[in-house]
């Protein structure tokens, strides 16, 4: 089996499958998944969905730079593979998460890139084009994020910025999606990988009582992911 194409650049290793993807997520402490200790918090999503994992963009990019400029490029070119790829003008995430990969991308595709910003919170969330990003009148714009769950940052992006005048190209890039679903308001999502994140509203654990509350992955990472002695229904 071959396991990485060979490196563009020292260091950078490129993997070609979606499995090989999150198996280097998982070993780097980036994709989490609940082992369902009882003694181990759940993940608490921005929607107030209960989680049994999350993807954590912020220590793929902060922690191992060289793997999130691998994880841009890789998203980059499977979207130039993709039949629906039209050259961007610009390569558009949402703020925060999204950033560093929309300047990877941009990078890969030879294009200007920028980010979302937003206010409020949960159905107060309100998405808005900061003044230092520019867009132009039919702006051919591609829209990325570093994680897809009930696709509802991505499709408030994709109207933010057709309200602003953008042109937003058919396909989204992702580097993880949870969602089942393939498209987000009428494009094709391509992601690295895709993986069935159970979700929940509070109170309705599909895997019994939850003892512990739910937790913000990013600020509670390290209670998230520690070693937690084994407890019952954790074989």
């Amino acid at each position: 089996m071959i396991l990485f194409i060979e490196p563009a650049t020292e260091g950078e290793f490129m993997y070609n499958s979606p499995e090989l993807w999150q198996e280097l997520f998982q070993r780097i402490n980036v994709f989490w998944i609940h082992d369902r200790n009882p003694q181990r918090p759940y993940a608490l999503f921005t929607s107030g969905l209960h989680a049994a994992g999350y993807f954590n963009s912020d220590v793929l990019f902060f922690e191992h730079p060289a793997h999130g400029h691998s994880a841009a490029r890789g998203l980059a070119e499977s979207l130039e593979a993709d039949p629906l790829y039209e050259k961007p003008d610009r390569v558009i995430a949402p703020a925060m998460g999204g950033i560093a990969l929309a300047s990877g991308v941009a990078q890969r595709l030879g294009t200007a890139c920028g980010y979302i910003m937003y206010t409020g919170a949960g159905k107060n969330k309100r998405f808005f084009v900061p003044e230092r990003i520019r867009i132009k009148e039919g702006e051919r714009v591609l829209v990325v994020d570093d994680v897809m769950s009930t696709g509802g940052s991505v499709e408030a992006t994709i109207r933010t910025l057709e309200d602003a005048g953008a042109v937003v190209l058919p396909i989204v890039g992702v580097l993880c999606s949870y969602n089942v679903s393939e498209t987000a308001s009428g494009k094709k999502v391509v992601s690295l990988f895709r993986y069935s994140m159970p979700t929940w509203d509070q109170g309705k654990c599909p895997f019994g009582e939850e003892v512990l509350p739910a937790l913000r992955p990013k600020q509670n990472w390290d209670t998230l992911t520690q070693t937690y002695p084994k407890g019952h229904g954790n074989d």
